[in-house]
């Protein structure tokens, strides 16, 4: 029978099993990306199938509602010693090893918009409960004639166009649907048949903010990844986002650029301010970026920048790499160091922008999670642009700091967590403002370090417009009054934000308990749970550091009860009456996965999932959740009777990709004229100065199109200057009528134009926004033609 031990009671069991002979096999984490199973006493000629669960939060992508799922199917080597004595560079995978896949995709909150694939070619099949979909596959070019991109669909099957694909690249499908941002609270009662087991309750709260607040002065300081792995595509990568971030900063911020490999170099010793003269020297340097300073040496460039950042204004670092090192801990210590002794006054922030699709998510998660910042992914044929672009206006916005979620009206741990009266206060509403209810909690006796409400993250994290927010609850005890809803308050700057969300309450079961126990193990190995809360109000033995000893006993305590896999625990399995039985709880590890093995002859069984978002959910579904089963390995064949046979899986489950090559699989189709003002669009807001002036000369408009300009504008040409003034508005008016679906790309550079324009005709807002509508509507008649 298949169970969760700890480590090395499983490793122990696994080497006495394969001792007296029998069949069994371990699954083992060797990072928190790489699982290894161990299967040993494998049968001649007989072939053995690896089955892989898991259970995943989706991630927010670039645009709004629209979620991301990754199926890792690669191990790509990592820079540095390999600490876990493991070379996953040296592992090959046959030609033969194939994937198939299929996919039910389920959206409770709205219709299904679109479906894409930016790695593999799909077809979508609209009876997903069909025995066989391929053949039944409808290709999404036919689709889109039907209108399914405006209608949509509640539920729709995928499966690959070609019915299997090789093992080289990650499988990923990016969904689109109705509502899927929208504030949503589940709460999750446990399922136990056991009288003398505590009843427990899961909450999930999740939403993707959407607000607007003032823009703050601030140093900008990017680490761009320079080493020999960001080679080709991730380099050129970098160079795009890297003058997008140059060109949108606004007027009056501190910025330097350092580039890193085995060594690293700033433009300028410290940062400098925002001029014309620095930003071009800066965009001559983005101009060359090249792979060519060797390793990927993370933590000294990330050091330097706090050590030498400006200590009278907020900083932000804004991390560019694809993440391929070792030594997350050592880097991810630098980061939690430093932000623990930064002073309110000038906060530092970390944003990281994940490149390539082989990018560690480990690494880059972990880094803007101990930042306070968030994370990005874009693969080497996307385009990044709106990604860029949001994550630049969220770090030049304050952030929202001390606030709280009304939990139980028990008291928590969690200093962010603790329940207070609402605020009378209503200026920055985050999503729909509501009054809120609380649960009356009946307290159960528990060790005192197993508070009565585990909330995770333990530290909030930040909230950010367009970066989904995830906070889950533990509640050990007793409900007497179901909640209805939940509130959270707290500052921006001096402005007070609040929201309500109210509670859908799921069916009994186990999955958002496994996502809750899952955030907090997380929590605990990464040293930011409540057992290292030196502030926190839970009835402590010890001072200081959680003892590691205490530590490991409570992962080891929700590893064996969620049946996780982590630092501390392992999956093991051991042949009884001739075969492996399954694990008789539905099994997963710290990065979502679990596995099932049994004696079998190999067959190309085809994978299969589901997907579920928030909103009301299905009977047991939790929201912005991937549940995998069914995966079919490559054979294993043993030639002796005590051969152990070693099975890796790359698990990279936390990442988020967008399409480019979308013509192939995107319902809103784009054609080659789309991706001729795509460049057209690059042209026009490299012409901008850094102040925000758009020069005349620099717009590329033929003598016609001018012409047409000069005699449109007519009396109202001599008022201004034509080099300057009127062609900043005449690029706005471009960026309004021809570019309306980059409008997030350009907003940055048109608010520094306004700006400009303020100040040269000496208008106030109304005014100029006055004079701006007016020429965005006479002038786009001349650009719609």
């Amino acid at each position: 029978m298949g169970v969760v031990n700890e480590k090395e009671e499983a490793r122990q069991s696994y080497e006495k099993a394969i001792n007296a002979g029998k069949v069994a096999s371990v699954l083992e984490n060797i990072t928190p990306e790489v699982f290894q199973a161990s299967i040993g006493n494998v049968p001649p000629n007989t072939s053995v199938t690896i089955i892989l669960s898991y259970i995943t939060e989706l991630g927010q992508d670039a645009e709004d509602n629209q979620i991301r799922f990754v199926l890792p199917t690669a191990i790509i080597p990592r820079y540095g010693e390999d600490p876990f004595d493991y070379f996953p560079n040296q592992v090959e995978v046959s030609k033969d090893s194939k994937l198939q896949i299929d996919v039910i995709a389920e959206m409770s909150s709205g219709a299904i918009q679109s479906m894409s694939s930016p790695t593999h070619t799909i077809s979508v099949n609209l009876d997903p409960h069909s025995e066989n979909i391929t053949p039944a596959s409808i290709d999404l070019k036919s689709t889109f004639a039907s209108g399914i991109g405006e209608n949509g669909f509640s539920k729709l099957g995928v499966t690959l166009s070609q019915n299997s694909a090789h093992l080289d690249k990650d499988f990923v499908l990016v969904i689109k649907a109705a509502n899927l941002d929208h504030p949503t609270c589940l709460i999750e009662p446990s399922i136990s048949n056991d009288p003398n087991t505590p009843e427990t309750h899961a909450m999930l709260l999740t939403l993707t903010p959407r607000f607007a607040t003032k823009q703050i002065r601030t140093e900008l300081l990017f680490i761009v990844d320079r080493s020999g792995s960001m080679w080709g595509e991730k380099i050129n990568q970098s160079k795009k986002a890297l003058i997008l971030f140059l060109k949108s900063i606004p007027v009056g911020c501190y910025f330097n650029v350092i580039g890193f490999g085995d060594t690293f170099q700033g433009i300028w010793s410290e940062s400098v301010e925002y001029s014309q003269d620095n930003v071009n020297k800066a965009l001559d340097y983005a101009g060359t970026l090249d792979a060519d300073m060797g390793g990927t040496e993370i933590l000294n460039p990330l050091t330097y920048a706090f050590e030498n950042r400006r200590k009278d204004m907020p900083t932000q670092i804004l991390l560019l790499t694809d993440g391929e090192v070792w030594n997350v801990d050592s880097v991810m210590k630098v980061v939690q160091d430093n932000m623990a002794n930064s002073p309110p006054a000038s906060f530092v922030r970390v944003f990281t922008l994940g490149i390539g699709g082989d990018v560690s998510h480990h690494l880059v998660n972990s880094l803007s999670r101990a930042g306070k910042g968030y994370s990005s992914f874009v693969t080497e044929s996307e385009r990044m642009e709106k990604k860029v672009i949001r994550m630049l206006k969220n770090a030049i916005l304050p952030p929202i700091v001390d606030y709280r979620i009304s939990w139980p009206n028990v008291e928590t741990i969690s200093k962010s967590s603790v329940v207070v009266e609402s605020k009378d206060a209503n200026v920055i509403n985050l999503f729909d403002p509501s009054s809120s209810s609380e649960v009356v909690i009946e307290p159960l006796a528990f060790q005192s370090e197993s508070p009565n409400i585990i909330q995770s993250p333990h530290y909030v994290p930040g909230i950010y417009t367009g970066s989904r927010l995830l906070v889950y609850a533990l509640l050990r005890g007793k409900i007497k009054s179901l909640p209805s809803k939940i509130s959270i308050d707290g500052m921006c700057g001096v402005d007070p934000v609040t929201l309500t969300v109210p509670i859908s309450v799921c069916q009994p079961g186990n999955a958002i308990h496994t996502l809750a126990a899952r955030s907090i193990i997380r929590d605990l190995e990464e040293g930011t749970s409540y057992l290292h809360d030196n502030t926190s109000a839970l009835n402590r033995n010890y001072e200081g550091p959680a003892p590691e000893v205490l530590v490991k006993e409570t992962v080891v305590d929700f590893g064996k009860k969620y049946s996780l896999a982590s630092k501390y625990t392992s999956f093991i399995a051991v042949e009884a009456d001739g075969q492996i039985n399954a694990i008789n709880e539905f099994p997963h590890n710290v990065n979502e996965y679990s596995y099932d093995v049994d004696e079998c002859e190999y067959s190309d069984d085809d994978m299969g999932f589901g997907l579920f978002d928030g909103g009301s959910p299905p009977k047991y579904a939790a929201p912005l959740m991937a549940s995998l089963a069914n995966t079919a390995s490559p054979t294993l064949k043993a030639k002796k009777l005590t051969k152990t046979v070693t099975v890796t899986a790359y698990a990279s489950v936390e990442s988020t990709f967008v399409c480019e090559e979308e013509v192939e699989c995107f319902m809103d189709l784009r054609s080659s004229t789309y991706l001729e003002e795509v460049n057209d669009f690059e042209r026009l807001i490299k012409a901008q100065d850094f102040e925000g002036c758009f020069p005349f000369s620099a717009l590329s408009i033929d003598n016609l199109m001018e012409e047409k300009i000069v005699e449109k504008i007519g009396s109202e040409y001599s008022t201004f200057d034509l080099e300057k003034v009127w062609g900043t508005v005449v690029a706005i008016a471009l960026l309004s009528k021809r570019f309306t679906d980059q409008k997030e790309e350009w907003e940055l550079l048109v608010e520094k134009s306004k700006l400009y324009l303020m100040g040269v005709l000496r208008m106030d807002d109304a005014a100029l926004s006055s004079f701006i509508g007016k020429w965005i509507s006479e002038l786009g008649e001349i650009f719609e033609q």
